[in-house]
């Protein structure tokens, strides 16, 4: 990952939560004043810039420059785009968590849709699958905003088919 002196501060914190978590994530940073070839080759265009890289993929963060946004889109992307629940249980800590919206595919059957789009949309929210269905909820996809009554919702919807919009009182 990139960065500069603004979020330093930020960083070091981001590195040791990450660390703390041992979520085998490696926190570094690159001066791409002093090491241009390091900068052409990630493409970097401004300052910061903080980038995900492994050996399939390399993501930039777009979000907010906070400790947990940073820290959010980091276990975000190490991991595959559609995390399974283990329990109902784990449900309800999603929900309470504080995370922006996240994604569950409920039911026996994957939805093809809902798979691809996971992949495309991981760097901005949480998918998860759930083979047991967990309270009220029936085969199907649905978006479960967390801590906010309201929900303000991108184009990402126009290509689910079947979505339900709840809101989840725990």
């Amino acid at each position: 990952m990139f960065q500069n002196r603004i979020t330093e501060p930020v960083w070091a914190q981001v590195a040791q939560q990450l660390h703390n978590l041992d979520a085998n994530i490696v926190v570094g940073r690159v001066d791409c004043t002093k090491y241009l070839t390091a900068a052409s080759h990630f493409t970097i265009r401004g300052f910061p810039t903080i980038l995900y890289i492994n050996s399939q993929k390399q993501i930039e963060f777009k979000g907010e420059r906070t400790r947990d946004d940073i820290i959010d889109f980091a276990l975000r992307v190490h991991g595959p785009p559609i995390r399974y629940l283990s329990s109902c249980d784990q449900l309800n800590d999603l929900v309470q968590d504080g995370r922006r919206v996240i994604f569950i595919n409920f039911g026996p059957e994957a939805d093809g849709n809902f798979t691809r789009l996971a992949a495309k949309f991981q760097p901005h929210d949480w998918f998860f699958r759930s083979l047991m269905l967990c309270q009220d909820f029936q085969p199907g996809i649905y978006a479960l905003k967390s801590k906010n009554v309201y929900a303000k919702f991108g184009m990402l919807f126009s290509f689910i088919t079947n979505l339900k919009i709840i809101n989840l009182k725990i």
